[in-house]
């Protein structure tokens, strides 16, 4: 009936092709390609003329998104590259990352956890040198609860924070899991001792479309106790497998045992 139904190449006035597969109803739709002088956009699926389904976005010859699309938009799972290197992998909504992901930064991975609106956003795991430094709860972008860890995997503080220092109510702890400090913070000092009430810092939950991705390797940060029922005394430090294990420090009556 004189439209393009079918797989089909179209072209501008001036020859340049700009598209190559299904057709339905004068518009793409299907399994398709579009390009723009000479350079490929997009190759995958498309609905009404529209990015929608699983595809691949290019920009300069390499693709920078594989994943799914909803009218044009980055939504559902996909990863986005920057040079060639993974940059976000996770869920999108609106071209923005939205829901649990693993974000990088120079290839690295470099947060694990929620996102919303394109920020880190709920429950994630700050990484450093391949190891969880940070399990922290995050508000639009902004870090208000953290437990902090050192290089080795031992607790040094937890409680509230600003600007990445301690602020308001927390407590910092000694290379072998006991407690320094103990009160409420301001800009990182502690301003008034008192015994605290620290919150629960659940571990991230599980994702099936990142099981097979490194969010699942950071998934869960170092395994620690603080002040912990160990036989006559309170156990502080770090654990393997629920039990003591590595640095840690026993408090008993009239004495304490410190060390690994």
């Amino acid at each position: 009936s004189g439209e393009p139904n079918g797989f089909l190449d179209g072209y501008t006035a001036g020859g340049e092709l700009v598209y190559c597969g299904e057709w339905k109803d004068w518009q793409y739709h299907g399994e398709g390609c579009s390009y723009a002088n000479g350079e490929k956009l997009y190759e995958g699926n498309f609905r009404e003329g529209r990015y929608h389904g699983k595809g691949y976005e290019y920009q300069d010859g390499s693709y920078v998104y594989s994943g799914e699309f909803e009218d044009n938009m980055r939504s559902g799972f996909g990863t986005s590259y920057a040079q060639g290197r993974p940059e976000y992998t996770g869920g999108w909504k609106d071209n923005r990352y939205d829901g649990p992901g693993l974000l990088y930064e120079d290839g690295k991975p470099r947060y694990a956890g929620s996102f919303r609106g394109g920020r880190l956003d709920g429950r994630v795991n700050a990484i450093l040198d391949g190891a969880v430094r940070v399990e922290g709860i995050f508000e639009e972008g902004t870090l208000l609860y953290a437990r902090q860890y050192s290089a080795d995997g031992c607790l040094e503080y937890e409680g509230n924070v600003k600007a990445g220092k301690p602020a308001g109510m927390g407590c910092t702890f000694s290379p072998f899991g006991e407690k320094k400090e103990e009160g409420i913070f301001t800009d990182g000092a502690l301003t008034h001792g008192m015994k605290v009430t620290r919150r629960r810092v659940p571990p991230l939950p599980q994702c099936d479309r990142l099981m097979n991705t490194e969010y699942e390797a950071y998934r869960e940060g170092p395994a620690c106790a603080i002040e912990r029922q160990e036989g006559e005394g309170l156990y502080s430090g770090q654990l393997r497998e629920g039990k003591p294990h590595g640095k840690g420090t026993i408090l008993l009556d009239d004495h304490r045992y410190t060390g690994c």
